[in-house]
């Protein structure tokens, strides 16, 4: 009697297991070309150099804004790739973080005027967070150190809010998250979003860094920011 050959899994080829290879390397470098764009990785990555800023949470924080998509204005006068509110801008004008030329809120679709804005507003937060020792201490036993996610949450529901409503009257992590969660729901829900749009980009960032294109950035006649804030 013969015995019965029990099934086993075929043995993969060579052939299939390089075309699953390559499928998945396409798919890869697709999306990380979706998450950020080579058009104004040039523009981001220069820009947040120039300014000692990751620039990969300016990316992340794009993607988060508009996905990268330059022309969006929203309901409440947010502009351009990083949603730059007209009074953001004349804030920065007001600490003199960027040229007291006259911008108009046109300016603010400008991908350059733009990023030039934002990573510039990101370099305040970050400064005027540390400002007092007793922030200093809060972060560094709350946070590690790590100003991040109050970063976010000052470039969301903006620094005024943030600090002297939140930080400062907490005495734990969890009464100042709770502030936050409580009265801004929406900002709670932004950082955790750019937090992990930033671990993804890390990850692409990782396996294929992100460089300047050697593409020139786009820029059209009119106020140009240049220099370090």
């Amino acid at each position: 009697m013969k015995k019965e050959r029990s099934w086993s899994w075929p043995k993969p080829s060579w052939v299939a297991v390089g075309v699953v290879a390559v499928v998945l390397f396409v798919s890869l470098f697709t999306f990380r070309e979706l998450v950020f764009p080579a058009q104004y990785r040039t523009l981001v990555i220069e820009e947040a150099r120039r300014q000692g800023v990751d620039h990969i949470l300016v990316a992340a924080i794009i993607l988060r804004e508009t996905r990268f998509a330059p022309q969006k204005i929203s309901r409440e006068g947010d502009r351009g790739l990083m949603q730059i509110q007209p009074a953001t801008l004349e804030e920065l004008v007001r600490v003199r973080r960027i040229p007291s030329e006259t911008y108009s809120k046109q300016d603010l679709l400008r991908p350059d005027i733009n990023v030039g804005i934002g990573v510039r507003y990101i370099k305040y937060l970050q400064e005027r967070i540390v400002r007092s020792q007793a922030r200093q201490a809060k972060l560094k036993e709350w946070f590690d150190g790590d100003s991040t996610v109050v970063l976010l949450h000052c470039y969301n529901a903006g620094p005024t809010f943030t600090l002297r409503d939140a930080l400062d009257v907490a005495n734990v992590s969890e009464e100042y998250e709770a502030i936050i969660a409580n009265k801004r729901p929406s900002t709670a829900q932004y950082s955790q979003d750019v937090l992990s749009y930033y671990r993804i980009l890390k990850v692409i960032d990782f396996l294929f860094p992100y460089k300047t294109c050697g593409r020139p950035v786009n820029r059209v006649p009119g106020p140009q920011l240049t220099g370090r804030a």
